[in-house]
């Protein structure tokens, strides 16, 4: 894979914290060029997200992933649809082979190839490890993925694979609908009310991306509310850090969260990154510094950031 470097996004710097859906159509420039019309990005950070994937099937793939009986109803769609963009996006990366009633989607970054009927039913992997189609997916990418079925009665999350939580549990969300899922987020109100139609526009064929962020993460993709059988500190060192105005250390956490109407459904991806505050320009210090400021207490809570919030401030403005 060539190198490249990882895309950059700043979401902070409106210097105020909202919650709301925040979409914009795929493929607005965030100032990454062609990067920022991808579904799929893959950086030089590659390696950490597969070490990151291992972990998780090391600690338990259950906390991390999972599907429901709904999702057979469009796993087609949801493995067409990302087999074909990753060979659209990356053709050097991915091949994908018609042979006959079969098609297989050859990746070149990790050696494994996907094998499906011509419609798209999951046959097997080459790496016997991967227990699904939608497992061997995820596994071939950076982004974590997610799929919401929409019918007559709600928008139900059918399917997650994801091993890069931001301390939220992943099994405690499976089967359950859209307002549900994100009930633990303060000030969601809104969103939750217009959700419905927000993804009936986006099932017309909608592809949008938006971005949620937060402050005080610790430099690891795992962030699973409860610690990893594999490490070895406290269930306290796992927990997000208190920030250390002695020796401080802070990092932005960004999410990219992409989000692809398909038949029936909606496939989210979700690629983490990380900024240390450290190296941000004064200004963006300051704009960072506002829009922690400006979060509700119970945000702040949600964010962690309850305990420290003011040294955190105080610090990005006199740096």
């Amino acid at each position: 894979m060539n190198v490249r470097s990882s895309a950059i996004y700043k979401p902070f710097l409106a210097g105020q914290y909202k919650v709301e859906s925040g979409i914009s159509k795929l493929g607005r420039d965030f100032g990454n060029g062609p990067a920022d019309a991808l579904v799929f990005q893959f950086d030089s950070e590659f390696g950490r997200f597969r070490e990151n994937l291992a972990g998780a099937r090391a600690d338990d793939l259950g906390k991390y992933y999972g599907v429901t009986d709904a999702f057979q109803r469009v796993d087609q769609n949801v493995y067409s649809f990302i087999a074909r963009r990753l060979a659209h996006e990356h053709p050097k990366e991915f091949r994908l082979d018609r042979t006959g009633a079969f098609v297989a989607l050859h990746c070149e970054l990790t050696g494994n190839t996907v094998e499906f009927t011509a419609d798209f039913h999951f046959l097997r992997s080459s790496d016997s490890m991967h227990v699904s189609g939608l497992d061997a997916l995820a596994s071939q990418i950076q982004e974590d993925l997610a799929v919401m079925v929409t019918d007559d009665v709600a928008d139900r999350l059918v399917a997650l694979h994801v091993t890069a939580p931001s301390y939220w549990d992943p099994s405690e969300k499976l089967g359950h609908d859209f307002p549900t899922v994100h009930a633990p987020v303060p000030h969601i109100e809104r969103v939750n009310e217009a959700s419905r139609k927000q993804f009936a526009r986006i099932q017309t064929g909608g592809r949008f991306t938006r971005f949620a962020w937060g402050a005080n993460a610790p430099d690891r993709l795992n962030r699973h509310p409860v610690k990893a059988a594999w490490f070895e500190g406290s269930q306290e060192d796992w927990d997000p850090p208190r920030f250390d105005a002695a020796n401080p250390k802070l990092y932005v956490s960004i999410e990219r969260q992409t989000l692809v109407g398909l038949e029936n459904c909606t496939l989210f991806t979700i690629h983490p990154y990380f900024i240390e505050a450290s190296i941000l320009a004064p200004d963006e210090k300051q704009l960072l510094a506002a829009a922690i400021e400006s979060m509700s207490p119970e945000s702040r809570q949600y964010k962690s950031l309850a305990l420290d919030c003011d040294a955190i401030v105080n610090w990005l403005r006199s740096t």
